[in-house]
């Protein structure tokens, strides 16, 4: 809970850089970094875990591996977070679950363009969209972890419809330092109104301490 509310998670790295290229900061950025959206609602939390542990059990099966269980990364400055649900066990490897709400076939979901995670490049491999939110979270996620690569698994219907494989883009590193910068100056005053500057420090802290 510490590091959901009191640092800046990798689901909301894309939000934050695009904000911070627009030079734009609503509300309802602030609220989203925070996890006042998404904790609100418990149903669609709950949900979405039960479909990532089915997604992960299902890429064991299939790939005839045993995944090994992770958490949350953190930066060396403890601002910047990253919840990853597991490692594959070659020790470069992260897995990301992507649990599709509206259930669909590939090709079908594909064709949405850019609201997508994935498109279908010119030599026919199914990729993974840069400039999609999904690319800025398994790029901060493998950038803390450690990892060169990352497995997106798209899950659909009580089955995985695609598997992905993504390298590290070491280009994108750049960008953590633009995300300290949002925290420092701009969400850690919230942060600070919202709980209290003590409260705030004393939880840093004990982060750093870890």
């Amino acid at each position: 809970a510490v590091v959901s509310t009191q640092s800046t998670g990798s689901s909301s790295f894309h939000k934050v850089l695009s904000a911070v290229k627009r030079g734009k900061y609503p509300e309802s950025l602030f609220k989203s970094v925070m996890d006042e959206y998404f904790m609100a609602n418990t149903t669609i939390s709950r949900t979405v875990f039960s479909a990532t542990i089915d997604a992960l059990n299902a890429y064991e099966r299939e790939q005839g591996v045993s995944l090994v269980p992770s958490g949350i990364w953190l930066d060396e400055s403890g601002v910047l977070g990253a919840s990853i649900k597991a490692l594959h066990p070659d020790g470069v490897t992260m897995v990301d679950v992507r649990c599709l709400v509206k259930d669909g076939d590939l090709d079908t979901l594909i064709t949405k363009g850019t609201q997508f995670h994935l498109y279908r490049g010119e030599d026919g491999d199914v990729v993974v969209r840069r400039g999609h939110r999904v690319w800025d979270k398994i790029q901060g996620s493998m950038h803390l972890s450690g990892r060169v690569a990352c497995d997106v698994v798209t899950f659909s219907n009580g089955e995985i419809i695609n598997v992905t494989r993504v390298p590290r883009d070491e280009a994108w590193s750049q960008n953590l330092e633009i995300l300290r910068t949002f925290y420092a100056d701009r969400l850690f005053p919230r942060l600070c109104a919202k709980w209290g500057y003590e409260n705030v420090l004393c939880d840093l802290n004990r982060l750093g301490d870890k």
